[in-house]
């Protein structure tokens, strides 16, 4: 897996996240879930004192070289999203851009944000809808895999109003706005998903669990025509719309 190579993909995102949450230089930010650290690094270039926390560390030092060639600085702490290291109401700012969806207790890392936020301080959340290409991919993987429903939900219930309103309501002032990415790759369509089977997470995953089933060609035909169904692009390229939703909100 190389989650910093599909990094590249959801760069802007992070943009979106630093700028929703209003970061500056008089906030302590906090990035859940935080990868290479695309929000982190987009809020420290706003002025924020940022810390980027994610639970896999590996990921530490290609975001490092990211701030590095960004100009800014940020401290990397190894964390849980549903056990966060840090004090209470400790932090102005928490964002997630593809991030805490996955947690697999949703309501215990919705409750861990609600902890580290101080009263008066704003949270910029950004996951994947069900709904359009995205939706239609996880859907996918997990028809494939035939694996149990998650106890609280698939992760892509933080992408609906509902959930995002369930999980956070008893400690935010809750707005959500659904937005559009469209992950462009100058190549063809069945390059870019040649890229995404080696590098992404849940592509990787599903080939581990498929590969021995002897069913991972039939996956891969049905991936492929799911991303040719959703290219938007007519000069040969890929591009995918992905549908996500940023949830903005003050702490009560």
């Amino acid at each position: 897996m190389d989650f910093d190579a599909i990094a590249e993909f959801i760069w802007e995102v992070g943009g979106v996240a630093a700028q929703a949450a209003e970061c500056g230089p008089s906030d302590r930010v906090l990035d859940i879930a935080a990868g290479s650290g695309n929000a982190a690094i987009q809020a420290a270039q706003r002025g924020a004192d940022v810390v980027a926390s994610d639970l896999t560390p590996e990921l530490f030092a290609p975001g490092r070289r990211r701030a590095e060639a960004a100009g800014v600085e940020l401290e990397w702490v190894e964390a849980d999203a549903e056990d966060l290291p840090f004090e209470d109401a400790s932090f102005d700012v928490a964002l997630s851009t593809f991030g805490i969806m996955f947690a697999p207790r949703q309501s215990v890392a919705a409750a861990e944000v609600a902890r580290v936020v101080k009263p008066g301080g704003r949270i910029a959340l950004c996951s994947w809808q069900p709904a359009g290409f995205i939706g239609e991919m996880f859907k996918t993987i997990a028809g494939f895999l035939d694996a149990p429903p998650p106890v609280e939900g698939p992760p892509v219930r933080w992408g609906t109003e509902d959930g995002a309103h369930a999980l956070l309501d008893d400690a935010f002032d809750v707005r959500c706005e659904s937005r559009t990415l469209v992950q462009r790759f100058d190549a063809p369509m069945d390059e870019m998903t040649d890229y995404f089977m080696a590098r992404f997470g849940p592509m990787v995953m599903a080939r581990r669990a498929l590969g021995p089933q002897g069913r991972w060609e039939e996956f891969v035909a049905v991936y492929r025509d799911l991303a040719n169904r959703w290219n938007q692009a007519e000069d040969g390229t890929a591009a995918l719309p992905a549908a996500y939703l940023l949830v903005t909100g003050t702490r009560k």
